[in-house]
């Protein structure tokens, strides 16, 4: 009955307003920092931190920003991800591994271990190298050999922050 009566009431233009909102603030973290959002937010989808611990933890509101003028937007925002009309993995790429169970909980999604990720990879894509895949990770048998053609770097200029690339071009390969 809660769940009609939200959304009976639901407004989408809020929910999106905030969604925008948060994929700017998003965009300017650290992956150190958004590991740590990520975390934060869903538990705030889960209903288990209130919306001013979200705001603390997380530093997304500016000191002239309060709580009351963004607090009725993100209930909105909240109800349209619990429903599945915004996608958490719009918001950033680390919410990928997100869904939504059937009681609108966000959790991280099922997936196989790394080991069995291992071994299909390897299985699939070099079944003629001499490869090993272990339990600490995969082991590669021969020598590869990485005929130097030549190298290239650029700056690449994000919001205030400015990181320096190279990439190494092998006869065959394309290192970063």
């Amino acid at each position: 009955m809660m769940d009609q009566q939200q959304n009976s009431l639901f407004d989408q233009k809020s929910a999106d307003i905030i969604k925008l909102f948060l994929v700017n603030k998003f965009q300017g973290q650290t992956q150190k920092m958004m590991l740590k959002t990520k975390s934060i937010f869903m538990q705030l989808v889960n209903e288990e931190v209130d919306l001013g611990g979200f705001l603390r933890e997380t530093n997304i509101l500016k000191n002239d920003q309060s709580i009351k003028s963004i607090e009725p937007k993100l209930k909105q925002f909240l109800i349209a991800v619990r429903n599945e009309k915004i996608n958490a993995s719009d918001l950033h790429w680390c919410f990928d591994n997100t869904e939504i169970t059937k009681d609108k909980k966000i959790v991280i999604k099922k997936t196989d271990t790394l080991q069995n990720s291992i071994s299909m990879a390897v299985d699939e894509t070099a079944p003629d190298m001499n490869i090993e895949s272990s339990g600490s990770g995969i082991t590669l048998n021969e020598e590869i050999v990485l005929e130097y053609k030549t190298h290239a770097e650029w700056n690449l200029k994000v919001f205030d922050r400015t990181k320096i690339y190279i990439a190494v071009f092998t006869t065959d390969h394309v290192i970063f």
